[in-house]
């Protein structure tokens, strides 16, 4: 996998390379969004932008499940690594789309 050129809108600093995507893949909810986690209540909707391959993604849903998480990412590459990750994993309330962080498709709040 090689890097891809970061724009100055994307911002994206760890890039695509293998490396990024070993460490970003073997990131989880407890620990990466730990400041975040304990907001979280069973039965919730969660808007996860930017999820990349969706390990933290998932780990939201069973923290809110029954309730729903969608995971945006705007690398169609990273969208289907996450869903490839959730058909694995049988995460049934979560679900990954292609979508810009700046041009959201959902309502607010």
């Amino acid at each position: 996998m090689s890097e891809v050129p970061v724009t100055e809108r994307d911002g994206y600093v760890p890039r695509y390379g293998l490396s990024a995507h070993r460490y970003m893949a073997g990131r989880t909810a407890p620990v990466a969004a730990d400041f975040f986690v304990d907001h979280l209540q069973k039965g919730m909707r969660v808007l996860d932008c930017g999820c990349g391959a969706g390990p933290i993604t998932i780990g939201l849903a069973e923290i809110v499940s029954p309730g729903e998480v969608v995971g945006i990412d705007q690398e169609f590459a990273q969208v289907g690594r996450a869903r490839a990750l959730a058909a694995e994993q049988s995460a049934p309330n979560v679900r990954f789309d292609v979508g810009d962080l700046f041009v959201l498709s959902f309502a607010d709040a």
